[in-house]
């Protein structure tokens, strides 16, 4: 009997263990596609993320109530175990697949402001996250009805139940059940965790410095080194945050007595308060107060809550007293005593200018002879040539290659020099494109894969004139070769006649897939012809003439078929990009992927262009000095890259 019991046992929390990790996984597949809806600002993750707590608050209500009425909890909690998974097939299935709910969201993009479209977003979400997610968060109340029969040990016993599902609690379900003033105990953790987010902060403002300690000290890569120091900042106060909700339920529940209905209701306070502080702060704070206030503000909070409760108990030491005036006054110090800003630290470099947005933190450093913009730590785009040609070719050479373009368009995260680049050659217009440009900045950083998925290619194929001409930028640096080949691989599969081109001024750190409708073909005399119009541009990046441009195609058309033969595909659906190879992020190892492309130039290049014979030879010209150039910058980035002394 006992050992029946015990199996029983095992059985129910492996169930309760497998209900909270799928609800995780679920979200995070819901956050996803959804993402590819809305976008990925703060306030389209905030309204997802207040949808989801919405609906297990809601959920957990409800359930909760309805708990009490039925004599088997159990086998209600099974049959909502299958409509979750129901219910969640559903909701990505019309997430995903159905045509409506894209359009919808696409008509309320285009035609409302920014507060109808919010609003949009939020029923949207509500349509397809509320049933699974109003399931999800009435399994705890049902969990709690079946397992807690004993007021006795209502406190441990719900810890134990809370800490399978999630984390935190399993510090309070051993003595729990043996103190006797929990609210003193709650309000203690809530200096806790105000302290501990104040430390957050703290540390924060010195990831770098504690990011490179950890790669020496644990032979780490600097993203695993950061995501190990990340995880643990963020583990420190979610512990303290697990800790309060047995507790919570402990105080407000006293006994079993309907104890479905008060879990329910707990979680539904609980989850409320979750949704408020998620819109808060993705509508209102972070962007009117910025993060340095909103920290001020939530750990301010956190003793204000200690502070009242202690007010509450009456019989309050002056011990308990003291250690919250010592927690306040160390906690304020530790937010005031750093910086409000959140920029990356570059030596010999001031901080010029520096804003807080709705989907980034922009930061402009510079001193007498350099500017550059840095987006989340990213350097977007600057003075440095390598960073003006980098911007520059992107808008040129499609617009250049494109047969009379009179529209154009680019996407991505920059700062405007592409775009003013292209208008030296034609005016942007919002309809079918001859040249779409796709500039984005590192692989690895927020959803910038999302711009180089087979799905994405084919929207800018489809927005594309019948001649238009498709470009994208591609890093050689910070993604394995065989990255690089799923790169082009993609682009490829979207745009068969593609074709790699690299700038060859200077050592640059990326190159430039141009797909075109038919074959390439270049004139060289009209393409001289054409560069007039934007020569000064141009000799900004020390461009002179038509063999200049033309010279810098490095893989033809073949040459790109050889090289991603066999080679995976970047989709939506299976976003192989956004997680492989992590260890070389903002790694610089532009030489082996040069290198290796230069192993797939097979093709006879002047095949690619017409053009008289002088104008031919001059180009045989170009590509034989560029080929010794090549060379010259794979040891020259070999140089940079070999640990120093060697």
């Amino acid at each position: 009997m006992l050992l029946a019991w015990a199996l029983s046992n095992r059985l129910f929390f492996a169930a309760i263990f497998l209900s909270g990790f799928s609800a995780l996984i679920y979200q995070l597949v819901w956050v996803r596609p959804l993402g590819l809806v809305f976008g990925v600002s703060s306030f389209a993750v905030a309204t997802v993320v207040a949808v989801f707590l919405l609906g297990l608050g809601v959920g957990s209500y409800w359930l909760g109530r309805w708990s009490e009425r039925t004599r088997n909890p159990l086998r209600i909690y099974m049959y909502v175990e299958v409509l979750i998974a129901v219910a969640s097939l559903a909701s990505y299935l019309v997430i995903d697949y159905l045509p409506v709910y894209r359009s919808l969201h696409r008509l309320a993009y285009n035609n409302l402001d920014f507060y109808g479209l919010s609003v949009v977003r939020l029923l949207l979400s509500v349509v397809v996250l509320l049933p699974p997610v109003f399931l999800i968060g009435g399994t705890m109340p049902l969990i709690s009805k079946y397992f807690l029969t004993s007021s006795r040990t209502l406190g441990s016993g719900f810890s134990r139940v809370y800490y399978v599902n999630t984390l935190g609690a399993f510090l309070v379900s051993r003595w729990i059940d043996r103190r006797t003033n929990l609210v003193r105990v709650f309000a203690g953790v809530c200096v806790l965790t105000a302290l501990s987010g104040a430390l957050v902060l703290f540390v924060f403002r010195r990831f770098e410095a504690l990011t490179a300690a950890l790669e020496q000290s644990l032979s780490l890569g600097s993203l695993s080194a950061s995501l190990v120091l990340a995880f643990v900042l963020s583990l420190v106060p979610a512990v303290f945050m697990g800790i309060l909700f047995p507790l919570g339920v402990k105080i407000y529940a006293h006994d079993v007595h309907r104890i479905g209905a008060k879990a329910g209701k707990i979680l539904f306070f609980n989850t409320a308060g979750c949704v408020l502080g998620s819109l808060l702060t993705g509508f209102v704070l972070i962007p009117f107060a910025g993060m340095w206030n909103t920290t001020l503000i939530l750990v301010n909070l956190g003793l204000l809550i200690s502070f009242l409760l202690l007010l509450r108990t009456r019989d309050s030491s002056r011990v308990a007293w003291a250690a919250l005036l010592l927690a306040c006054i160390l906690g304020n110090l530790l937010v005031f005593s750093d910086s409000k800003t959140f920029h990356k630290e570059m030596k010999g470099l001031n901080v010029l200018c520096y804003a807080e947005g709705l989907s980034g933190t922009v930061s402009v450093l510079g001193n007498d002879s350099y500017r550059g913009i840095f987006v989340d730590g990213q350097n977007v785009s600057g003075t440095d040539p390598v960073l003006v040609a980098d911007s520059k070719m992107l808008a040129h050479l499609p617009l250049l290659l494109a047969d009379d373009p009179r529209s154009s368009v680019t996407v991505g995260f920059g700062t405007g020099t592409t775009s003013g680049s292209m208008l030296l050659h034609i005016g942007v217009a919002d309809q079918h494109f001859d040249v779409i440009v796709t500039d984005v900045t590192n692989l690895k950083y927020k959803r910038n894969p999302y711009l180089y998925t087979r799905e994405y290619f084919e929207i800018m194929r489809a927005a594309l004139t019948e001649d238009g001409i498709a470009a994208a930028w591609l890093p050689l640096g910070g993604l394995s070769f065989e990255d690089l080949r799923i790169l082009i691989a993609t682009f490829n599969q979207v745009y068969p006649h593609t074709t790699v081109w690299y700038f060859t001024q200077y050592p640059t750190h990326f190159v430039i897939a141009v797909g075109t409708p038919e074959r390439t073909s270049v004139d060289l005399t009209r393409l001289a012809e054409r560069m007039k119009k934007v020569r000064a541009d141009l000799r900004t990046i020390k461009v002179d003439d038509a063999c200049e441009i033309a010279g810098m195609l490095l893989l033809g058309e073949q040459d790109v078929d050889e090289m991603v033969a066999g080679a995976p595909i970047h989709t939506d659906n299976h976003p192989v990009l956004e997680f492989s190879d992590m260890d070389l992020y903002m790694q610089i190892d532009v030489a082996p992927n040069l290198k290796r492309l230069l192993g797939y130039q097979k093709e006879d290049l002047g095949r690619y262009f017409t053009g008289t014979d002088r104008q031919l030879a001059i180009l045989k010209r170009h590509f034989e000095e560029y080929q010794r150039n090549y060379r010259s910058y794979i040891a020259w980035y070999e140089r940079e890259a070999a640990p120093k002394g060697d």
